[in-house]
């Protein structure tokens, strides 16, 4: 069948063999999944040739609405069944011809903090901070991921929609919106674009980045497909997505996650 809306933007899973004694732990398995044979996102940020200083604009704004459209809708459907992916980067959003595909849920789960805060027990924070220390890639995290004992942020989906934010960031400018040493710029959520950007990308589309930069996450918004709400819209389509603040509620459906 046809699956729930924003199903079609995760990449699809065939079967997996069991490969007895290959890994370090024991068993490894094997994944067989689709083939997506347009590269990833971070090939069409780079345009092929290596990174370098920044570009605005890099790419054009219609493309990169209909991405974060895409991107967002397959987030949605991750979210409404309670899974966070956790590791949302250019290099984890493929394309098949034409179409977007999230993958590598390697650092997915279904476990999320919401009441994180000043007041929660150090045991928890230190299982907290071990929990992402072995996930997520350090320059994609979130302020309430870089550093959870100092910022004491709720840890929700809106994780997610962070990473989407420093993608968005770099499909304007090509660069990374953080320097690559250090988690201070991620903890403090700073960032600066180039000047010419108020003049080469629209309001709405800046509007959408610095939302989804926002350094508290309860500012952050979700990712919703909506057909009677538009908040961006490519041009090219008649699906939308609206972006709201509210959490999105777990769908009743049972999701067996992988232990780590």
């Amino acid at each position: 069948g046809q699956g729930r809306p924003g199903q079609e933007f995760l990449v699809r899973y065939f079967s997996h063999q069991e490969l007895s004694g290959q890994g370090r732990g024991g068993a490894e398995v094997q994944l067989l999944m689709e083939w997506c044979d347009a590269g990833s996102l971070l090939d069409r940020i780079l345009h092929g040739e290596p990174s370098g200083a920044a570009c605005c604009p890099n790419m054009a704004e219609v493309e990169t609405k209909s991405i974060v459209r895409q991107a967002a809708a397959g987030l949605s459907f991750l979210h409404g069944l309670g899974i966070v992916h956790y590791d949302l980067k250019p290099e984890n959003i493929l394309f098949h011809s034409s179409h977007l595909r999230l993958c590598d849920f390697g650092s997915a789960s279904d476990r999320q903090w919401p009441e994180f805060s000043k007041e929660t027990p150090r045991h928890v924070v230190r299982e907290v901070d071990l929990f992402f220390t072995q996930r997520t890639t350090p320059m994609f995290r979130p302020p309430e991921l870089a550093d959870p004992d100092l910022v004491r942020f709720p840890i929700t989906s809106k994780a997610d929609l962070f990473m989407l934010g420093l993608s968005l960031f770099q499909m304007l400018f090509r660069v990374h919106a953080f320097p690559m040493e250090g988690k201070l710029a991620n903890i403090h959520a700073r960032y600066a674009y180039p000047a010419s950007a108020r003049s080469v990308y629209s309001k709405e589309q800046l509007a959408t980045l610095e939302a989804l930069l926002q350094r508290d996450p309860r500012e952050r918004p979700t990712a919703q497909v909506s057909s009677r709400e538009q908040h961006i819209h490519d041009g090219t389509s008649s699906s939308m997505y609206s972006l709201s603040t509210r959490e999105q509620p777990a769908s009743a459906c049972h999701v067996n996650m992988p232990t780590y």
